[in-house]
């Protein structure tokens, strides 16, 4: 293994890793079954991929772009992580309520990917810490083959921690409790809408 992917898969299990409002959308489909919350991973993954795609390649454009536009950005991500964590309070206790109401039906594990990469995109500051860990490891003396490489690093050092994520939360969900569940789900709900004021305020 070269040392310039072995320093991207550091970088994207690192950027990964912090428990963050796709960290919760991720341990809340989880709870589901394993297939949606690696789904989650998989869409994050894609869009860390892609903003390593923009820094190593010196997209200067792009990202100017991104980041003269992060505010609008940020309110649409913040608008969709209330809604979801609305969404969420709202089945949890109505399915509490009545037992016999049917789980919400979830999207799938393409379309939950791809909403995921977009909420995930919709974070343009992320790419900053690209640019910055871009440079410090080659920067512009970078070859497309290097580009590529460090790409390819950064998508499976963040799609290993998406995998532990999924896999450790479905692994344990069968040992929770209903009672348990409904308080962790609600729980998930209040934080995915705390990171979504978040966005307005920052």
């Amino acid at each position: 293994m070269s040392l310039l992917f072995l320093k991207a898969y550091i970088m994207g299990f690192s950027i990964a890793m912090p428990v963050g409002p796709i960290g919760m959308i991720c341990i809340k489909n989880s709870l589901r079954g394993f297939k949606l919350g690696f789904a989650v991973g998989v869409g994050a993954a894609f869009a860390h991929s892609f903003y390593g795609f923009l820094a190593g390649g010196g997209f200067a454009f792009i990202s100017k772009f991104l980041l003269d536009y992060s505010s609008y950005l940020k309110i649409i991500g913040g608008l969709i992580l209330i809604y979801l964590g609305i969404k969420e309070i709202i089945h949890n206790r109505n399915l509490k309520k009545n037992k016999n109401i049917k789980s919400k039906k979830s999207l799938g594990f393409i379309k939950t990917a791809i909403s995921v990469f977009f909420i995930t995109l919709t974070n343009p500051v992320t790419i900053l810490s690209f640019v910055g860990i871009f440079a410090s490891i080659g920067g512009a003396n970078l070859k497309e083959s290097d580009i590529v490489l460090m790409i390819m690093g950064v998508f499976s050092g963040s799609i290993s921690w998406w995998l532990i994520l999924s896999t450790t939360v479905s692994t344990i969900r069968h040992k929770i409790s209903e009672n348990a569940m409904h308080i962790i789900k609600n729980i998930s709900g209040l934080i995915l809408i705390g990171f979504g004021v978040w966005a307005f305020m920052s």
